[in-house]
Protein backbone atom coordinates (compact mmCIF):
# COMPACT_ATOMS: atom_id res chain seq x y z
CA UNK A 1 0.00 0.00 0.00
CA UNK A 2 1.24 3.47 -0.95
CA UNK A 3 1.67 5.70 2.12
CA UNK A 4 1.13 9.41 1.53
CA UNK A 5 1.67 12.34 3.88
CA UNK A 6 -0.72 15.18 2.97
CA UNK A 7 0.47 18.51 4.38
CA UNK A 8 -2.26 21.16 4.71
CA UNK A 9 -2.10 24.87 5.50
CA UNK A 10 -1.35 26.62 8.77
CA UNK A 11 -4.82 27.11 10.24
CA UNK A 12 -3.93 30.38 11.95
CA UNK A 13 -3.40 31.90 8.49
CA UNK A 14 -7.17 31.61 7.87
CA UNK A 15 -6.79 30.57 4.23
CA UNK A 16 -10.34 29.28 3.86
CA UNK A 17 -10.16 28.29 0.19
CA UNK A 18 -7.01 26.27 0.82
CA UNK A 19 -8.63 24.58 3.80
CA UNK A 20 -11.69 23.76 1.67
CA UNK A 21 -9.49 22.22 -1.02
CA UNK A 22 -7.58 20.15 1.55
CA UNK A 23 -10.77 18.92 3.16
CA UNK A 24 -12.33 17.95 -0.18
CA UNK A 25 -9.19 16.21 -1.40
CA UNK A 26 -8.74 14.22 1.79
CA UNK A 27 -12.40 13.12 1.88
CA UNK A 28 -12.25 11.89 -1.71
CA UNK A 29 -8.91 10.06 -1.44
CA UNK A 30 -8.88 8.65 2.09
CA UNK A 31 -10.90 5.51 1.27
CA UNK A 32 -8.82 4.44 -1.73
CA UNK A 33 -7.97 0.76 -1.41
CA UNK A 34 -4.41 1.11 -2.70
CA UNK A 35 -3.51 4.29 -0.76
CA UNK A 36 -3.10 5.19 2.88
CA UNK A 37 -3.17 8.98 3.27
CA UNK A 38 -2.52 10.91 6.48
CA UNK A 39 -3.42 14.59 6.67
CA UNK A 40 -1.34 16.92 8.84
CA UNK A 41 -1.61 20.74 9.08
CA UNK A 42 1.36 23.06 9.42
CA UNK A 43 1.34 23.89 13.11
CA UNK A 44 3.35 25.23 16.01
CA UNK A 45 5.79 22.59 17.22
CA UNK A 46 6.79 24.69 20.22
CA UNK A 47 4.49 27.08 22.12
CA UNK A 48 1.57 25.41 20.36
CA UNK A 49 -1.14 27.83 21.49
CA UNK A 50 0.82 30.99 20.85
CA UNK A 51 -0.50 33.59 18.41
CA UNK A 52 2.62 35.74 18.60
CA UNK A 53 3.59 36.44 14.99
CA UNK A 54 7.30 35.86 15.60
CA UNK A 55 6.75 32.55 17.36
CA UNK A 56 4.34 31.53 14.59
CA UNK A 57 6.88 32.40 11.88
CA UNK A 58 9.71 30.53 13.63
CA UNK A 59 7.50 27.47 13.97
CA UNK A 60 6.18 27.66 10.42
CA UNK A 61 9.50 28.23 8.67
CA UNK A 62 12.02 26.48 10.92
CA UNK A 63 10.66 24.03 13.50
CA UNK A 64 7.83 22.53 11.43
CA UNK A 65 10.10 21.84 8.39
CA UNK A 66 12.57 20.07 10.73
CA UNK A 67 9.70 18.02 12.17
CA UNK A 68 8.54 17.09 8.65
CA UNK A 69 12.08 16.11 7.68
CA UNK A 70 11.95 13.26 10.19
CA UNK A 71 8.26 12.40 9.79
CA UNK A 72 8.41 12.15 6.00
CA UNK A 73 10.72 9.10 6.13
CA UNK A 74 7.71 7.04 7.22
CA UNK A 75 5.96 7.68 3.88
CA UNK A 76 6.50 6.86 0.21
CA UNK A 77 5.26 10.20 -1.03
CA UNK A 78 4.59 13.68 0.38
CA UNK A 79 1.81 15.86 -1.03
CA UNK A 80 2.09 19.57 -0.17
CA UNK A 81 -1.45 20.87 -0.61
CA UNK A 82 -0.54 24.50 -1.40
CA UNK A 83 2.29 25.90 -3.51
CA UNK A 84 2.56 28.70 -0.93
CA UNK A 85 4.26 26.09 1.29
CA UNK A 86 6.60 24.72 -1.39
CA UNK A 87 9.58 25.83 0.77
CA UNK A 88 8.98 22.66 2.82
CA UNK A 89 10.49 20.65 -0.05
CA UNK A 90 13.99 21.75 1.04
CA UNK A 91 13.85 19.32 3.99
CA UNK A 92 11.78 16.55 2.40
CA UNK A 93 13.80 13.75 0.85
CA UNK A 94 10.84 11.73 -0.38
CA UNK A 95 9.11 12.15 -3.72
CA UNK A 96 6.91 15.21 -3.50
CA UNK A 97 3.75 16.39 -5.23
CA UNK A 98 2.69 20.04 -4.93
CA UNK A 99 -0.76 21.39 -5.78
CA UNK A 100 -0.47 24.79 -7.44
CA UNK A 101 -3.58 26.91 -6.82
CA UNK A 102 -2.48 30.33 -8.03
CA UNK A 103 0.64 32.37 -8.61
CA UNK A 104 -0.55 35.70 -7.24
CA UNK A 105 2.81 36.55 -5.54
CA UNK A 106 4.45 36.25 -8.98
CA UNK A 107 1.76 38.03 -11.01
CA UNK A 108 1.46 40.88 -8.48
CA UNK A 109 4.88 40.87 -6.81
CA UNK A 110 5.70 42.84 -3.67
CA UNK A 111 9.37 43.68 -3.76
CA UNK A 112 10.19 44.02 -0.06
CA UNK A 113 12.85 41.62 1.26
CA UNK A 114 10.39 39.31 3.05
CA UNK A 115 8.26 38.71 -0.05
CA UNK A 116 11.29 38.41 -2.30
CA UNK A 117 12.70 35.62 -0.10
CA UNK A 118 9.28 33.95 0.19
CA UNK A 119 8.73 33.92 -3.60
CA UNK A 120 12.14 32.54 -4.41
CA UNK A 121 12.07 29.81 -1.75
CA UNK A 122 8.70 28.62 -3.04
CA UNK A 123 9.81 28.88 -6.67
CA UNK A 124 12.82 26.67 -5.96
CA UNK A 125 10.66 24.27 -3.92
CA UNK A 126 8.23 23.88 -6.83
CA UNK A 127 11.08 23.28 -9.26
CA UNK A 128 12.54 20.63 -6.93
CA UNK A 129 9.27 18.73 -6.55
CA UNK A 130 8.67 15.42 -8.31
CA UNK A 131 5.38 16.59 -9.79
CA UNK A 132 3.00 19.57 -10.00
CA UNK A 133 -0.79 19.51 -10.24
CA UNK A 134 -2.51 22.78 -11.20
CA UNK A 135 -6.16 23.43 -10.29
CA UNK A 136 -6.96 25.08 -13.65
CA UNK A 137 -5.61 25.59 -17.16
CA UNK A 138 -4.92 29.21 -16.28
CA UNK A 139 -2.77 28.24 -13.29
CA UNK A 140 -0.93 25.71 -15.45
CA UNK A 141 -0.11 28.46 -17.98
CA UNK A 142 1.05 30.76 -15.19
CA UNK A 143 3.30 28.02 -13.82
CA UNK A 144 4.98 27.71 -17.20
CA UNK A 145 5.38 31.48 -17.38
CA UNK A 146 6.59 32.29 -13.86
CA UNK A 147 8.11 29.10 -12.44
CA UNK A 148 9.39 26.67 -15.08
CA UNK A 149 8.79 26.19 -18.80
CA UNK A 150 10.37 22.74 -18.79
CA UNK A 151 8.61 21.10 -15.85
CA UNK A 152 5.67 18.84 -16.62
CA UNK A 153 2.38 20.08 -15.12
CA UNK A 154 -1.00 18.34 -15.08
CA UNK A 155 -4.27 19.98 -14.13
CA UNK A 156 -7.61 18.86 -12.76
CA UNK A 157 -10.53 20.90 -11.44
CA UNK A 158 -11.32 20.32 -7.78
CA UNK A 159 -14.95 19.27 -7.19
CA UNK A 160 -17.18 21.11 -4.79
CA UNK A 161 -17.75 18.24 -2.40
CA UNK A 162 -20.19 19.35 0.26
CA UNK A 163 -23.68 18.23 1.15
CA UNK A 164 -26.35 20.87 0.74
CA UNK A 165 -26.92 22.49 4.09
CA UNK A 166 -30.45 22.26 5.39
CA UNK A 167 -31.55 25.84 5.43
CA UNK A 168 -34.96 27.17 6.34
CA UNK A 169 -36.84 28.51 3.36
CA UNK A 170 -36.78 32.27 3.33
CA UNK A 171 -38.37 34.75 0.97
CA UNK A 172 -36.09 36.65 -1.36
CA UNK A 173 -35.70 40.30 -0.45
CA UNK A 174 -37.66 42.83 -2.51
CA UNK A 175 -34.26 44.35 -3.28
CA UNK A 176 -31.88 42.74 -5.75
CA UNK A 177 -28.89 41.44 -3.80
CA UNK A 178 -25.44 41.43 -5.37
CA UNK A 179 -22.99 39.33 -3.36
CA UNK A 180 -19.24 40.05 -3.35
CA UNK A 181 -16.92 37.64 -1.53
CA UNK A 182 -13.37 38.46 -0.43
CA UNK A 183 -11.54 41.62 0.54
CA UNK A 184 -8.00 40.78 -0.64
CA UNK A 185 -6.71 43.25 -3.25
CA UNK A 186 -7.10 41.11 -6.38
CA UNK A 187 -10.82 40.60 -5.65
CA UNK A 188 -11.14 44.32 -6.55
CA UNK A 189 -13.87 45.35 -4.15
CA UNK A 190 -13.42 48.95 -5.28
CA UNK A 191 -14.92 47.99 -8.63
CA UNK A 192 -17.88 46.28 -6.89
CA UNK A 193 -18.54 49.56 -5.06
CA UNK A 194 -18.39 51.52 -8.31
CA UNK A 195 -20.96 49.11 -9.77
CA UNK A 196 -23.40 49.49 -6.87
CA UNK A 197 -22.95 53.25 -7.04
CA UNK A 198 -24.26 53.19 -10.62
CA UNK A 199 -27.16 50.97 -9.53
CA UNK A 200 -28.07 52.78 -6.31
CA UNK A 201 -31.31 54.22 -7.73
CA UNK A 202 -32.52 50.86 -9.06
CA UNK A 203 -33.36 48.83 -5.95
CA UNK A 204 -30.02 47.02 -5.62
CA UNK A 205 -27.99 46.16 -2.55
CA UNK A 206 -24.41 44.96 -2.27
CA UNK A 207 -23.51 42.42 0.41
CA UNK A 208 -19.76 42.17 1.06
CA UNK A 209 -18.35 39.11 2.80
CA UNK A 210 -15.01 40.23 4.20
CA UNK A 211 -13.94 43.44 5.88
CA UNK A 212 -14.28 46.77 4.09
CA UNK A 213 -11.00 48.68 4.14
CA UNK A 214 -10.46 52.38 4.78
CA UNK A 215 -10.56 53.26 1.08
CA UNK A 216 -13.84 51.32 0.67
CA UNK A 217 -15.43 53.14 3.62
CA UNK A 218 -14.37 56.52 2.30
CA UNK A 219 -15.95 55.73 -1.08
CA UNK A 220 -19.17 54.54 0.62
CA UNK A 221 -19.44 57.73 2.69
CA UNK A 222 -18.60 60.00 -0.23
CA UNK A 223 -21.30 58.45 -2.42
CA UNK A 224 -23.96 57.92 0.29
CA UNK A 225 -23.97 54.14 -0.10
CA UNK A 226 -24.14 53.16 3.58
CA UNK A 227 -27.79 52.07 3.30
CA UNK A 228 -27.19 49.71 0.38
CA UNK A 229 -23.76 48.24 1.20
CA UNK A 230 -23.76 45.57 3.90
CA UNK A 231 -20.56 44.25 5.47
CA UNK A 232 -20.38 40.66 6.78
CA UNK A 233 -17.22 39.76 8.73
CA UNK A 234 -16.11 36.55 10.48
CA UNK A 235 -19.17 34.55 9.50
CA UNK A 236 -19.54 30.78 9.74
CA UNK A 237 -19.68 28.48 6.70
CA UNK A 238 -23.38 27.94 7.44
CA UNK A 239 -24.10 31.68 7.38
CA UNK A 240 -22.00 32.18 4.26
CA UNK A 241 -24.07 29.59 2.38
CA UNK A 242 -27.23 31.15 3.77
CA UNK A 243 -26.16 34.53 2.35
CA UNK A 244 -25.28 32.97 -1.02
CA UNK A 245 -28.67 31.27 -1.21
CA UNK A 246 -30.53 34.49 -0.39
CA UNK A 247 -28.64 36.52 -3.03
CA UNK A 248 -29.81 37.25 -6.57
CA UNK A 249 -26.37 37.34 -8.17
CA UNK A 250 -22.80 36.46 -7.22
CA UNK A 251 -20.59 39.32 -8.41
CA UNK A 252 -16.94 38.52 -9.21
CA UNK A 253 -14.85 41.58 -10.02
CA UNK A 254 -11.54 39.73 -9.61
CA UNK A 255 -8.41 40.85 -11.39
CA UNK A 256 -7.25 37.24 -11.19
CA UNK A 257 -8.40 33.87 -9.85
CA UNK A 258 -6.51 30.61 -9.70
CA UNK A 259 -9.78 28.70 -9.40
CA UNK A 260 -12.90 29.98 -7.60
CA UNK A 261 -14.86 27.90 -5.09
CA UNK A 262 -17.52 30.66 -4.62
CA UNK A 263 -18.50 30.09 -8.27
CA UNK A 264 -19.26 26.42 -7.59
CA UNK A 265 -21.05 27.28 -4.34
CA UNK A 266 -23.32 29.66 -6.25
CA UNK A 267 -23.94 27.01 -8.91
CA UNK A 268 -25.03 24.52 -6.27
CA UNK A 269 -27.72 26.91 -5.04
CA UNK A 270 -28.77 28.09 -8.54
CA UNK A 271 -27.46 31.63 -8.04
CA UNK A 272 -26.39 33.29 -11.34
CA UNK A 273 -22.75 34.36 -11.51
CA UNK A 274 -21.66 37.63 -13.13
CA UNK A 275 -17.92 37.68 -13.53
CA UNK A 276 -14.78 39.09 -15.04
CA UNK A 277 -12.95 36.77 -17.44
CA UNK A 278 -9.66 36.90 -15.55
CA UNK A 279 -7.55 33.83 -14.78
CA UNK A 280 -9.54 30.63 -14.34
CA UNK A 281 -12.92 32.40 -14.32
CA UNK A 282 -13.26 32.18 -18.09
CA UNK A 283 -12.91 28.40 -17.71
CA UNK A 284 -15.57 27.78 -15.07
CA UNK A 285 -18.03 30.67 -15.53
CA UNK A 286 -20.69 30.29 -18.23
CA UNK A 287 -20.11 32.61 -21.21
CA UNK A 288 -23.47 34.28 -20.58
CA UNK A 289 -22.22 35.34 -17.16
CA UNK A 290 -18.90 36.83 -18.30
CA UNK A 291 -18.53 40.55 -18.95
CA UNK A 292 -17.13 41.46 -22.36
CA UNK A 293 -14.81 44.14 -21.04
CA UNK A 294 -13.30 44.61 -17.59
CA UNK A 295 -14.85 47.88 -16.51
CA UNK A 296 -17.74 49.18 -14.42
CA UNK A 297 -20.06 49.97 -17.34
CA UNK A 298 -19.88 46.46 -18.80
CA UNK A 299 -20.60 44.90 -15.41
CA UNK A 300 -23.63 47.16 -15.00
CA UNK A 301 -24.87 46.27 -18.50
CA UNK A 302 -24.54 42.55 -17.78
CA UNK A 303 -26.39 42.88 -14.45
CA UNK A 304 -29.26 44.80 -16.06
CA UNK A 305 -29.37 42.37 -18.98
CA UNK A 306 -29.82 39.36 -16.70
CA UNK A 307 -32.19 41.20 -14.39
CA UNK A 308 -34.53 42.09 -17.26
CA UNK A 309 -34.26 38.91 -19.36
CA UNK A 310 -35.74 35.99 -17.42
CA UNK A 311 -35.21 33.57 -20.29
CA UNK A 312 -31.49 34.38 -20.45
CA UNK A 313 -31.22 34.09 -16.67
CA UNK A 314 -32.82 30.62 -16.70
CA UNK A 315 -30.50 29.53 -19.50
CA UNK A 316 -27.51 30.78 -17.50
CA UNK A 317 -28.58 28.78 -14.43
CA UNK A 318 -29.05 25.67 -16.60
CA UNK A 319 -25.55 26.09 -18.09
CA UNK A 320 -24.11 26.56 -14.60
CA UNK A 321 -25.73 23.32 -13.44
CA UNK A 322 -24.10 21.46 -16.34
CA UNK A 323 -20.69 22.96 -15.56
CA UNK A 324 -20.97 21.94 -11.91
CA UNK A 325 -22.06 18.44 -12.89
CA UNK A 326 -18.98 18.06 -15.10
CA UNK A 327 -16.56 19.36 -12.46
CA UNK A 328 -18.20 17.34 -9.67
CA UNK A 329 -17.22 14.00 -11.15
CA UNK A 330 -15.90 12.62 -7.85
CA UNK A 331 -15.02 9.24 -9.33
CA UNK A 332 -12.92 10.81 -12.09
CA UNK A 333 -11.09 13.04 -9.59
CA UNK A 334 -10.38 10.12 -7.25
CA UNK A 335 -9.15 7.88 -10.08
CA UNK A 336 -6.98 10.64 -11.49
CA UNK A 337 -5.16 11.20 -8.19
CA UNK A 338 -4.92 7.52 -7.29
CA UNK A 339 -3.22 6.80 -10.61
CA UNK A 340 -1.10 9.93 -10.40
CA UNK A 341 0.20 9.09 -6.91
CA UNK A 342 1.17 5.64 -8.10
CA UNK A 343 2.91 7.01 -11.20
CA UNK A 344 4.92 9.50 -9.14
CA UNK A 345 6.10 6.76 -6.84
CA UNK A 346 7.52 4.89 -9.84
CA UNK A 347 9.34 7.94 -11.16
CA UNK A 348 12.99 8.63 -10.51
CA UNK A 349 13.61 11.96 -8.84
Amino acid sequence: MLKILFITNYKRDNQFSMEKYSSIHYKLIKNSKSILIESIPITNIFFQRSNNKYIRSINKYIFFPIYIFFKSFNYNLVHISDNGNAYLKFLIFRKTLITCHDLIPYRFPKNDLKNLIYRNLNRIGMRMSSAIIAVSKSTKRDFKKFISKKKSVEFIYTPYYEKKLKLKKSKKSSEIILLHIGSIFYKNRSLALEIINQLKHENFKLVCIGKLNKKNLQYINKNNLSNIVIEKVNISEYNKIKIIKSSNFLLLTSQYEGYGFPVLEAYKYNIPVISSNKGSLKEIVSKNGLVKKYDCNHFVLKIKELKNNLKMKKKLIKNNTEILKTINNYKNYKNFYTNYYQNIYKWKI
